[in-house]
């Protein structure tokens, strides 16, 4: 992720000014830069936290648990709640969904802490990074990529990206059905499974068993994000593969569908 957003910013550097670091109560905020990009304006800024807890006894072992959030501010205080409120969650049922960025990295680095205190043999430290990127718009279309980094012990992390896409006048968060024509989703999945199948060198009428489809049927996912020429379906690590397998992109250009398209001001023209 930081190899994508060091491409991005260097894609915008002459419409990026920088900002001064601030820190207060030992969380850390550097607004980085303020950009202007098609339709909106909008700076970066980021909150940090480290644990205090030692990892481990030994003084030169200066490592320990990290939570970051890097996320943009718009000038639209609703589309800011928006941005944020998708940011927040709690993977304990017991523990209700935090109320702001600060909170939320607070909150990981308190839940780390008591695993440590309680499994001081435990040398294995957690770091939480979540990047809220704003992907190329157009007129009337926001959208936002989340990319969760996360290892908070066992065999390896993960990496969880999800896109939002929004109309960019009204907020209204779009869907797949948002897109399409009523009772057209058959249809849709029809030609999303033709592409599929293409791409991963599948004949038409070869068993999907291989994936993680329940009973081998497939299904889009509904994590997807428009580009200025088709949209891009994305399937996350053990959605449909095991994680060595990585994610599964699945582009779909307009163009095969436009006959189930509906009126929608966010998608753009199409020949």
């Amino acid at each position: 992720m930081k190899k994508i957003f060091a491409v991005f910013l260097v894609a915008i550097m002459f419409a990026c000014q920088q900002k001064k670091d601030h820190t207060e109560n030992g969380i850390n905020g550097n607004l980085t830069q303020e950009v202007t990009a098609d339709t909106l304006t909008y700076s970066y800024d980021s909150v940090k936290v480290y644990s205090k807890t030692p990892l481990s006894p030994n003084r030169q072992v200066i490592d320990t648990a990290k939570a970051v959030i890097t996320y943009p501010v718009f000038a639209n205080k609703k589309l800011n709640q928006l941005v944020e409120e998708n940011a927040l969650f709690s993977y304990n049922p017991d523990k209700e969904k935090p109320k702001s960025y600060k909170e939320s990295v607070t909150n990981f680095i308190a839940d780390f802490d008591a695993f440590k205190n309680e499994n001081k043999s435990s040398f294995q430290t957690w770091f939480r990074n979540i990047d809220i990127n704003v992907l190329p718009q157009w007129k009337n279309y926001v959208g936002l990529q989340y990319t969760l980094v996360e290892y908070t012990g066992g065999a390896h992390g993960s990496t969880i990206i999800t896109y939002k896409n929004y109309n960019a006048r009204t907020l209204n968060l779009q869907t797949t059905d948002s897109l399409i024509k009523p009772g057209t989703k058959k249809e849709l999945t029809k030609i999303a499974e033709q592409i599929f199948r293409k791409d991963e060198k599948l004949s038409p009428t070869q068993s999907l068993d291989n994936y993680f489809f329940e009973k081998g049927i497939f299904v889009l996912p509904e994590n997807f994000k428009l580009n200025k020429n088709g949209i891009t379906f994305l399937y996350n690590i053990y959605e449909i593969k095991p994680y060595s397998s990585g994610r599964t992109a699945l582009f779909i250009p307009y163009n095969d569908i436009k006959q189930i398209l509906q009126a929608n001001p966010i998608l753009p023209a199409i020949n």
